[in-house]
């Protein structure tokens, strides 16, 4: 077997090495790193598979199938150990488990934001995607010869962690993915290369693709500072491209943090409402607390079609002598399963596709159906609870609701199970205890702040970042409102989280309704998306309570009994009372004053950053060009041969504009190049010798290397003639050679 039969397995090992490389962008959408055992197992087995069929000489277009027979074995192996036949083979056993591991990948894909846990479905997705990959990698650059092209293939694991991280790709990740092509190109080049070319073509072919890879690699890290719109991370979420259109959902698990952080909010929906005033817009609710994460129980066996009416029997006369409120809202390209609607819903007309709803929630969810482009009527009844209905409510137990509302994890940290009991101690009633936790979040110890919880590495919604947040006393509507309905289930109140939108802004336009009547028009955007907890009491209902400070609206039942008198008493701690009447504005209104302000100070501090930080990395960008031709130019002097001084010749040539043509030999390129430019017989002769040199060391019998230290003349005539040809450009010329010298990019 030839040396060149063993070629494949070179090929295939860089493809191996590339897509574990790019795997590494994949940290942070999965727990602890729970996908890199799998990854680890799937590549090697599925490229070993491709690899020996290809040594027993199978048609090339068929090395994808032993890959594809081996991916299977490969997952069944890890993922179905107990439904197989002889623990790889797929029975059927296996294809009755399998869809209960995509059913539970689905759900936490819904439900989850990253990082998400590492369910068995969600490595099963992860490394069945990477062996996918592997196979059209090793397909493209091994069977069909076109590693170029492989890169897509590459690509393709990069496009889910930049749309679905915050930050996107980070830089070494990025780095990492890009080597990895590199090693695929320069693998597959080389082992071509070397069939057709001499050592010294290949040298020459290494140090122009590495001067091109690092042009490229630089490049792609500085030009998005200097790109208007590029926020954070790196393409293509750093540019706010959409990959998938125009949709911008609102996660169901509070993945807030980033729309709120975002200066220009996205996503605007809007709604009007015959209500006297602006309305919470709800999507759904988070009662599941396992302590790593909140998330909402899909109830799939419990939800009801259809939208006509929604609610129980005891629901609906509980809210019949409640008022009713009309509400019309277009979606745009807000892209979700959950249906936004205020609190609670009783009909929805006008909506297209199939929708659910869970008796237990009031959420609807889509069936294959998402809100894009939705424009519907919603009939719903605010509870319009008073503060004497909930100090009267009994207190609720085990079965009145269910009990995955009161649920505590096992382990809660003592800094929270403490802070509830000493909060609440001494209040006679769920409901004083219900507004003691909230008076004690919207206190003066905490502040809003959406960049201390990253900052500090407490970001997200599990138990220790609820212990966190208590003790940094510092954070935004996800951690408020997780903290309030882990306290008051430590309390004895059943809690939830709802996720949604606070009241938005007046348009001051407004919207036709049914029968005539005009409803007053808000809008909403990303920048108004929130969290907050709803406590049940008994005989009332779900009731919503506001712990973010100066987010949202506190609802009068949940303030605290304040004496009439003066205009500033009453409703004192909701927020609308001091808004200015709406302006047009980029901000939302509904971000805190302090972080308004806070803002305003630091934007020229933003753009001072930018300048310091672009106008440098530009300037180096566009020096990087120069640096390696003046490296390239010293390697050719150390180098002291005849060869490297004639290359650098024509290097010299080609950045003035003397290109070479593709039939020149050398002696045709020296005369065009001499009557060109006009040399005097000095320069001349001087080129003549390099030429003459030249051609001695490179098609002499004995190749003859001239070094500098046997003939000095040979580099004083380069030195002649590159004078010559300099002084004879043009300044355009000269200064085009300096900053961007085309022989970095000649074909040899």
């Amino acid at each position: 077997m030839t040396a060149r039969s063993h070629a494949h397995w070179l090929i295939s090992a860089a493809v191996g090495l590339a897509v574990l490389l790019c795997t590494i962008s994949l940290n942070g959408i999965i727990d602890n790193r729970a996908w890199v055992p799998g990854v680890l197992t799937t590549v090697p087995v599925v490229l070993l598979a491709m690899s020996l069929a290809r040594s027993l000489r199978l048609p090339a277009l068929l090395a994808p199938v032993p890959g594809v027979l081996a991916l299977i074995a490969a997952l069944t192996a890890q993922f179905s150990p107990n439904a197989n036949a002889l623990g790889f083979i797929p029975n059927q056993a296996t294809f009755q488990y399998l869809p209960l591991l995509i059913s539970r990948a689905e759900s936490t894909i819904m439900s989850q934001v990253a990082p998400v846990l590492p369910t068995d479905g969600i490595l099963l997705m992860a490394s069945a995607a990477v062996g996918v990959v592997t196979i059209i990698v090793d397909t493209l650059a091994v069977s069909l010869r076109m590693p170029a092209v492989s890169g897509l293939g590459l690509l393709a694991l990069l496009v889910v962690p930049a749309v679905v991280l915050p930050d996107s790709i980070s830089l070494p990740a990025f780095l990492a993915a890009a080597a990895g092509f590199l090693i695929v190109l320069g693998t597959a080049h080389a082992l071509e290369q070397r069939r057709r070319t001499t050592d010294r073509t290949r040298g020459v072919l290494f140090r122009r693709g590495t001067a091109v890879a690092i042009v490229c690699m630089t490049a792609t890290a500085v030009l998005p500072l200097a790109i208007p719109g590029f926020t954070s991370g790196s393409f293509p979420h750093g540019s706010r491209l959409d990959m998938f259109g125009s949709g911008t959902g609102l996660n169901p698990v509070v993945s807030l943090g980033r729309d709120l952080r975002n200066p220009q909010g996205f996503g605007r929906i809007t709604y009007a409402t015959n209500s006297d005033e602006p309305l919470y817009l709800r999507s759904t609710t988070l009662e599941n607390f396992s302590g790593d994460r909140w998330e909402p129980e899909p109830r799939e066996v419990d939800r009801r079609a259809g939208l006509d009416v929604i609610g129980e029997g005891s629901i609906l006369r509980q809210m019949e002598f409640q008022d009713t409120t009309l509400t019309r809202i277009t979606t745009g390209s807000f892209n979700s399963p959950w249906l936004l609607t205020p609190y609670a819903p009783l009909s929805v007309d006008g909506i297209e596709g199939n929708w659910t709803w869970d008796p237990k929630t009031l959420t609807i969810l889509g069936d294959n159906t998402t809100t894009t482009r939705q424009d519907y009527m919603v009939l719903s009844i605010d509870p319009n609870a008073t503060r004497r209905q909930l100090s009267s409510a009994p207190a609720a137990f085990p079965g009145m609701v269910d009990d995955r509302f009161f649920a505590v994890p096992n382990g809660t940290p003592e800094i929270v199970s403490d802070t509830a009991l000493r909060v609440t101690q001494n209040r006679p009633n769920s409901y004083e205890k219900a507004l003691a936790i909230q008076d004690y979040l919207r206190g003066p110890d905490f502040s809003y702040s959406l960049d201390a919880p990253v900052d500090g590495g407490y970001d997200g919604n599990s138990m220790d970042v609820i212990a966190a947040f208590l003790e940094e006393r510092s954070g935004y509507c996800v951690h408020y409102a997780g903290s309030m309905a882990v306290m008051a289930r430590i309390a004895g109140i059943p809690s939830r989280i709802a996720i949604g939108y606070v009241p938005g802004t007046s348009t001051g336009e407004t919207v036709p309704g049914l029968g005539g009547q005009e409803l007053k028009e808000y809008s909403v955007n990303s920048r108004d998306a929130h969290a907050w907890p709803e406590l049940y009491f008994e005989g009332v209902g779900w009731v919503a309570f506001e712990p973010t400070p100066s987010r949202g609206v506190v609802p009068e039942y949940a303030q605290d009994d304040v004496p009439d008198g003066g205009d500033d008493e009453p409703d004192a701690l909701d927020p609308r009372r001091d808004r200015p009447a709406p302006q047009p504005s980029v901000q939302s209104e509904t971000e805190p004053a302090v972080d308004q302000a806070a803002g305003g100070g630091s934007s020229s501090g933003q753009d001072v950053t930018w300048v310091a930080v672009v106008v440098p990395g530009l300037l180096l960008l566009g020096l990087l060009p120069w640096g390696i031709r003046r490296l390239r130019r010293r390697t050719a002097l150390r180098g002291g041969t005849a060869v490297a001084a004639w290359q650098e010749l024509r290097d010299t040539a080609v950045d003035l504009g003397h290109p070479l043509a593709v039939s020149d030999t050398p002696r045709t390129f020296a005369a065009r190049l001499a009557a060109r430019t006009d040399l005097g017989d000095a320069d001349a002769v001087a080129l003549h010798r390099l030429r003459s040199a030249y051609e001695k060391a490179q098609y002499g019998k004995e190749p003859l290397s001239v070094r500098r230290s046997s003939d000095e003349s040979l580099w004083q005539d380069l030195n002649t003639v590159r004078e010559a040809l300099t002084s004879r450009a043009s300044r355009t010329d000269r200064l085009r050679a300096a900053l961007w010298p085309a022989s970095l990019w000649r074909r040899s």
